[in-house]
């Protein structure tokens, strides 16, 4: 019975500092989120590709938590606090990512739009310029 009790602070100091460590990562991922909607709407595709990349070692940093995970994370304020805070930057960096994506999405619309109306103004212009005068080929043959 000793042994429970000694074990128990361990498990929950454990579970805190998992949670807190994923905690970490999730406000590190909000944060770029936010410099990702930035870089879009500055049009900084180099920025943008460095971004996604330390998001996705954030994303490997959370998974190989998770397989550390402590085996029940136990009845405590502490762990309550902390899941809430975690569900609120998922939440927030989730509406981040759907606003980026909104963007992308306006800016190839945009794109599309200008390309289709510079190739209309290109045939506009092919089709009107002056086309050679040749002379006639028909023969008058009444006499």
């Amino acid at each position: 019975m000793t042994k429970d009790k000694i074990q128990m602070p361990n498990q929950n100091e454990e579970a805190i500092t998992y949670l807190k460590s994923k905690l970490e990562h999730y406000e590190s991922l909000l944060r770029l989120a936010k410099k990702q909607e930035e870089a879009i709407k500055s049009c900084n595709i180099k920025e943008l590709n460095s971004l996604i990349t330390k998001k996705e070692n954030h994303i490997k940093n959370i998974k190989r938590l998770e397989k550390l995970n402590p085996k029940s994370l136990l009845s405590d304020i502490r762990f309550d606090s902390l899941l809430k805070q975690l569900r609120s930057i998922i939440t927030k960096i989730v509406n981040h990512d759907q606003d980026s994506i909104s963007l992308l999405s306006l800016t190839i619309d945009s794109i599309k739009t200008k390309a289709s109306n510079l190739n209309k103004k290109i045939r506009r212009v092919k089709s009107s310029r002056m086309q050679q005068i040749r002379a006639p080929r028909f023969i008058d043959v009444v006499q």
